[in-house]
């Protein structure tokens, strides 16, 4: 199969996963849980952009979480979507969601993010972002929240701007992933004392 079955793979297997995440900056600290949802995956993909290629569904087949079922079932040719005029971003998007749990994993970059900063533009309006690297690749996503949970707002691959440029970087004091309610993953940063609230 091709990317799109491969990044439907990597996003299904985080649906019993949540990530916490305590930033820090200064003598603040922000708490962000992390989810991920089925119906979010169509969005991410940038199926909202693809206009040109004929799936064979229906419209409600290729929004919410129908897609994601949609394409893990093989009831969506996946190889379809590189037929797109868009297929250079979708591309990037697509090799950012089958790295996306690594992404996660790893020591990343976090920043709090503001659209207005970036220097070429951007419609994303997003809390913050994260910047990693990956197999020689610079990948970014994008939180956001909704006041009931956080959440992967977009996913992009580095093409021309960096979003991390103008924006201020914030630092990972604990990081607990939690994956069918099992713990894989408890890190406090080196420097992070609880009881004074910050990094210092």
């Amino acid at each position: 199969m091709g990317l799109l079955f491969d990044a439907a793979t990597a996003w299904n297997a985080l649906q019993d996963t949540t990530y916490e995440l305590l930033l820090g900056r200064g003598k603040n600290s922000t708490l962000l849980t992390i989810t991920f949802c089925a119906d979010e995956f169509w969005h991410l993909v940038g199926m909202q952009h693809v206009d040109d290629v004929d799936f064979r569904l229906n419209r409600a087949e290729l929004r919410g979480s129908k897609f994601l079922s949609k394409v893990l079932t093989k009831k969506v040719n996946d190889e379809l979507i590189t037929k797109t005029a868009e297929w250079d971003k979708i591309q990037g998007r697509l090799e950012c969601l089958i790295a996306i749990e690594s992404i996660f994993d790893s020591d990343f970059l976090i920043f709090n993010f503001n659209y207005e900063n970036v220097p070429h533009g951007t419609m994303i309006a997003a809390k913050y972002v994260i910047k990693d690297q990956q197999s020689g690749a610079t990948y970014f996503v994008f939180l956001d929240t909704d006041k009931q949970r956080w959440f992967c707002k977009s996913a992009l691959r580095l093409r021309t701007a960096d979003f991390s440029e103008n924006q201020s970087r914030m630092t990972v004091l604990k990081k607990i992933k939690k994956k069918g309610g099992v713990i894989k993953i408890d890190y406090t940063h080196p420097h992070y004392d609880p009881s004074k609230g910050n990094n210092k």
